[in-house]
Formats: structure tokens, C-alpha cells, sequence
């Protein structure tokens, strides 16, 4: 219904009227069918490509509906119906917290980037990742430490980790928990290395964490009892992430673990760009 009303344009400022429903659900059956490796996606052998994705959304499982609203926002049309990208994204996290559903929508991600254009250099907005759903288990957990950190992220021109920590909510979401730690340790770490390349603090490109950590904390003034609970991250990608093999006798990462990483990555985050680049818009 929210697709109905959304893609059927009357008039309005900043959208150009048409009937985009067409193209969002053709587009959307090309999507799923790749994703799903068939062509034809529900058991209705009769029907056009719109009534077979349509049908199929009907009865597909949640996982399918999830992959069906992060296409949404990759249609080609989504732009000529939204004037503002992330209007859909806010209607939809809100259709969420009314059903009380452990979901969220992360906002369209752009960098500011220097392109020359006919020899002249000019900045642009550009699109580094689009919305993706993540699990909300815990509504404050979420609105204190995981939105802001998307946001902060993506605010600030840490795109590289930012996409690094949304890869680990997505990794968590779909279950896969020892790649979620591995990219949260990853997220940390390019933070650090982004925080000390802003700051101009000497550094090493190989640097992990254990060594980058002490350059941050000596450099900013922060207190070195911040080191063991922050190093706590690093430690757990290394003791129980698939980042370094797990040999003959796999180490099983249980979902409570994982989401304590993510928090932990999420707080961790907040507070070191915070202390040393200052609190960003």
C-alpha cells in the first residue's frame, strides 16, 4: 500500500507525476529472480512477471520481504517519486515501531567527493551506500548507540567504515556471526586509522589494532584505562571471528555474543571520533 502510494504520483513538489508502479514491481521481479537463481518466483505459472512478484510477497517468508524492501530503494524510479531520499526510509522504520518488529532501515549513506569536471574541480554528494535493514533488539540500544554511530560515520567521511560496520549488521541479521565480528573488527580498526589520518598522528597502514590504539589514546589524552575494555573488540574478532580460520575444531559464535560485539563496536566508535575529532553534526 506504502508502494502504491508512494510510486503514484499526482503532482507535488520535487517529484515528477507518473504511475511508477509498473516499473518498481518489474524491476523488483528482476531482482529477486537473480536473487533467488529462478526465474519465475512464486508457483502461479499463469501469471505476468507483476502478479508473479506480487504473489510471491504475499506468501514469501520474512528474509524474502526484507530483501524486497531494500530493493525498493535501489529501483531507478525511487528518486522521481521521493524528493527527499530518506522520506520512504522514515515512513517505513515507522511502519516498524508501530508492529513492534526488531527492525530498522539505515538512511541513504553519502560522502562529499572532489570531482574535475570539464577541468574544474567541484564537490558532489556521492552515494556510497543505500538502505539496508538491520535488526533492532533493543529500541535504545539502537536509537543511543548504533543509529548515531551510522549516522556519525556517514556524516563525517569515514565512509570506508561505515560501510565496514553496516556489512557486520547485515552479517548479523542474517545470522552469518562469525563474519560479524570479523567486519566489526575491521570497522574499529579503520576508524582509528581515519581518526589518525584526520589528525595527522604518525601511523602505520598495517597497523591492527593493539597498535593503533595506544597512538589514539597517548595522542588525544584520553586515560589509559580506556585500553583493555576497548581492546575487548579486537580481541574477540581474533579469539572467535572466521577472520583467522578456525581449524579443526570451528568456534561457534552464539547471537548474544555477536550483539554485544556490535554495541560494544557502536559505543566504541562514538566515543573515539567524539574524544578526538570533536561531537559531529
Amino acid at each position: 500500500m506504502l508502494c502504491r502510494d508512494r510510486f503514484t504520483v499526482l503532482s507535488g513538489y520535487g517529484a515528477a507525476p507518473g504511475d511508477y508502479t509498473q516499473e518498481l514491481w518489474l524491476d523488483t521481479h528482476r531482482r529477486l529472480a537473480y536473487l533467488l537463481g529462478r526465474p519465475r518466483l512464486s508457483n502461479n505459472l499463469g501469471a505476468s512477471q507483476i502478479e508473479d512478484v506480487l504473489h510471491f510477497l504475499s506468501e514469501c517468508g520474512d528474509e524474502h520481504f526484507l530483501d524486497f524492501i531494500e530493493c525498493i530503494f535501489q529501483d531507478d524510479s525511487y528518486f522521481r517519486v521521493c524528493s527527499d531520499e530518506n522520506e520512504m526510509v522514515e515512513e517505513v522504520n515507522h511502519l516498524f515501531l508501530l508492529e513492534d518488529l526488531p527492525y530498522a532501515i539505515t538512511p541513504f549513506i553519502r560522502e562529499i567527493r572532489t570531482e574535475t569536471v570539464w577541468g574544474h574541480p567541484r564537490e558532489v554528494r556521492a552515494l556510497v551506500s543505500y538502505p539496508k535493514i538491520v535488526l533492532r533488539e533493543d529500541q535504545v540500544l539502537h536509537a543511543e548507540a548504533v543509529a548515531p554511530a551510522i549516522q556519525l560515520l556517514a556524516d563525517s567521511g569515514f565512509s570506508s567504515a561505515n560501510q565496514e560496520f553496516l556489512a557486520a549488521l547485515d552479517d548479523y541479521r542474517k545470522g552469518r556471526y562469525p563474519d560479524c565480528l570479523t567486519k566489526c573488527g575491521s570497522a574499529f580498526e579503520s576508524t582509528m586509522k581515519l581518526i589518525c589520518a584526520r589528525r595527522k598522528w604518525a601511523y602505520q597502514p598495517t597497523d591492527t589494532a593493539r597498535e593503533l590504539l595506544p597512538v589514539v589514546l597517548t595522542n588525544s589524552g584520553m586515560e589509559t584505562y580506556f585500553e583493555q575494555p576497548l581492546l575487548l573488540i579486537a580481541t574477540m574478532r581474533n579469539r572467535l571471528s572466521s577472520s583467522h580460520g578456525a581449524g579443526a575444531h570451528p568456534r561457534p559464535v552464539p547471537p548474544h555474543r555477536a550483539r554485544y560485539v556490535i554495541n560494544a563496536t557502536a559505543s566504541a566508535i562514538l566515543l573515539l571520533v567524539e574524544e578526538c575529532v570533536g561531537r559531529l553534526p
